[in-house]
Formats: C-alpha cells, structure tokens, sequence
C-alpha cells in the first residue's frame, strides 16, 4: 500500500470514528434530558398533595360543662335577643332560636314570634344585661340563675308607637339547659316574676 493511500484510509478512518462518537453523544444527551424531564414530573407531582380540611370539633365538645353552658346562656340572652323586628326577618331570629333551644322554649319562642305577629306588635330586642349568680350541674340538666335586666322594646307596625316599655330595673331570671347528643340547648326560661336583684 502506497503511503498516499495509508494516509487517505486514516483520514477516512478518524472521520468516521468522530462521526460516530458525536452521533453517541447526541444520543447520550437526548437521553439524559428525558430521564431529568420524567424526574421533574413526578417531583412535581409528590410536592402537590391534595389539600384535606378537617372541621374543628364544637364548644360542646372540646370544652367542659361550666364553660360550655356558660356559653349557650351567654349567647341565648344576648345574641338571640338581638334584633330588630321592624327591619330583620323574624325567621332569622326563629333558625338561631332553633340552633340555641329545645323543648318548651323553643316552642315559647315560636308561639310568642306567631303571637306578635297577629298583634302587629315588632320587639326591638336589645339584649339582656346579664349578671349570673349561681350555676348548678345535675349530669345533663344545669341551672344558670342570673340578676338581668331586659333591654327590649315593643313598637306598634301600624302606628310606631312604643307598646312595650324595656325593663328599668333587674331581676332574678333562672334558665334551664339541658344536654342532648353532646350539644347543650335552653330548654326552659324563668322570668321569676318581680323578684328584683341587685346587679352589683
């Protein structure tokens, strides 16, 4: 073989290896994007887990009794009797009656909203000035005894006069909550006539 030919065949030679350690590299480096897209996908995917919300237990159940039923008086005494009937749905003041009553006071509540109604006659219930004085627990009924004074007012629809003047003065007033099912609820409320009380 001349030396000419020798040299051509190298350069040949070399060429072709070259070509082929490119064409290896070009496939190294498709197969290495893929494996670092398919890595991408999936870490994405484990960093995205569904959101779950767990509802945050009731009053009735994560606190104990006094606290418990110191609640519900607080807020049957002023949140229920927080309304105005002149302008606010009495079915609003009925569903949170439902929520906070039971038994006979729920169905006082009903029968005196129906009442009012059929006398034309629209309360202005501006809460109780609660003061408790006495709680006592028997198992799943409790007694909150309490010097208050009713704040509200009775208002003709017809005419807007004043029919029913608020309270100037305190009283012993005692309530009635009964445990059912976890949940306490007012299930009877005692005026306690004119037995007058100082709130201090």
């Amino acid at each position: 073989m001349t030396p000419l030919r020798t040299t051509l065949l190298g350069v040949l030679f070399a060429a072709t290896a070259l070509g082929a350690c490119s064409e290896s590299v070009d496939d190294a480096t498709t197969s290495t994007s893929s494996v670092t897209t398919t890595s991408i996908a999936t870490t994405t995917i484990a960093t995205l887990p569904p959101t779950i919300t767990t509802p945050a237990p009731t009053t009735a159940t994560t606190e104990d009794p006094e606290t418990a039923i110191r609640e519900i008086h607080t807020r049957f005494m002023v949140d229920l009797y927080t309304i105005d009937e002149r302008v606010d749905p009495i079915e609003e003041h009925l569903a949170l009656a439902e929520e906070l009553t039971s038994g006979v006071q729920l169905q006082r509540l009903i029968d005196g909203a129906n009442s009012r109604v059929e006398r034309g006659i629209a309360m202005v219930f501006e809460g109780y000035d609660s003061n408790i004085i006495g709680l006592t627990i028997d198992d799943q009924v409790a007694y909150v005894e309490d010097c208050s004074r009713d704040a509200s007012k009775g208002y003709s629809r017809a005419t807007g006069e004043l029919v029913v003047p608020a309270d100037d003065f305190f009283k012993i007033r005692t309530t009635e909550i009964q445990q059912s099912d976890g949940i306490w609820k007012v299930s009877n409320f005692f005026a306690g006539g004119d037995q007058r009380c100082n709130p201090n």
